[in-house]
């Protein structure tokens, strides 16, 4: 939601805006990304005595909207006054989440005016809807780094090959020595895969459908191996130092323990890639309701 510069029918106290004078709203929001979890803290500033009558009566509040364009994700989060904190799973964030902070009206507000209004507006009042927004208290971006990113974006350490023998039918799966875990798919079935993985939101749906199996074999194949010998044998081959990384970062297990051996290496593999299976779903389900769309 791109709140900045946006110009409303009424006047609302914002930092880009004059409605308003002598007067901030501000809200002072931090993210810290901790594992898989966004640590999101926020504290406002408001210094208009009629506006924070408004929100202490119930008839406003101040919330954090938030936003991540490419996955479009949307929450909002109602502050009160002090520190505020909220968490977000970020398997729902890709790049860059918004955070967009307003006041805004939860009931009806009739005949409202206000003494720090500009000049251009005392004597007036106005009334406000549920919903519509009050004050501004600005947007701030930030960028999402996963370590784990590395691992859902398959062309970093996959490499999805085309198997020139039409006879096979199942995939195969390449590691030994190898810098990028080849995965050799069906001859008919490598078309389709490049052409489907053209589309983000098919990214959860080839996941679940290739890598997850992939990955949990490759787990299961590292497991079978003495954890004295994992570091000889491996540590060489960048797929690897990429796993190790990603598993002592995000869930402090180092691949070459006993720790790791007994992991269920299926739950493993689905939580390295952001669990996709319940995107995978909603993709399909929302691919079948627009070709429903599209017979009617």
């Amino acid at each position: 939601m791109e709140l900045k510069y946006k110009i409303f029918p009424y006047p609302v106290l914002a930092d880009y805006l004059d409605d308003y004078v002598n007067v901030k709203f501000s809200v002072n929001v931090t993210l810290n990304h901790i594992g898989s979890k966004i640590k999101i803290d926020s504290k406002y500033e408001l210094d208009d005595q009629q506006l924070n009558e408004l929100i202490d009566q119930g008839k406003a509040e101040v919330i954090n909207h938030y936003e991540c364009p490419a996955t479009a994700f949307r929450t909002v989060q109602v502050l009160t006054r002090g520190n505020n904190e909220y968490s977000i799973s970020d398997a729902m964030i890709n790049g860059k989440l918004q955070v967009c902070s307003f006041i805004i009206a939860k009931t009806e507000i009739a005949n409202y005016s206000n003494v720090n209004f500009h000049s251009d507006y005392r004597g007036l009042k106005f009334t406000f809807d549920p919903g519509n927004i009050i004050a501004v208290g600005g947007e701030t971006d930030f960028d999402v780094i996963k370590s784990r990113d590395e691992l859902v974006n398959t062309e970093s350490i996959f490499s999805i090959v085309k198997n020139m023998d039409e006879s096979f039918e199942e995939f195969i799966v390449e590691f030994d020595g190898k810098d990028k875990i080849i995965v050799t798919v069906p001859f008919e079935v490598y078309a389709l895969y490049k052409n489907l993985s053209l589309k983000y939101r098919n990214r959860e749906l080839l996941n679940s459908m290739v890598i997850v199996p992939t990955l949990t074999y490759i787990l299961e194949e590292i497991g079978k191996v003495d954890m004295e010998t994992r570091y000889e044998e491996f540590s060489d081959l960048r797929w690897y130092k990429s796993l190790k990384k990603i598993l002592l970062e995000s869930y402090g297990v180092d691949i070459e323990s006993q720790q790791f051996s007994d992991l269920n290496k299926l739950e493993c593999a689905q939580k390295l890639l952001n669990s996709p299976l319940i995107n995978a779903f909603k993709t399909l389900e929302d691919t079948y309701d627009e070709m429903g769309d599209e017979d009617k």
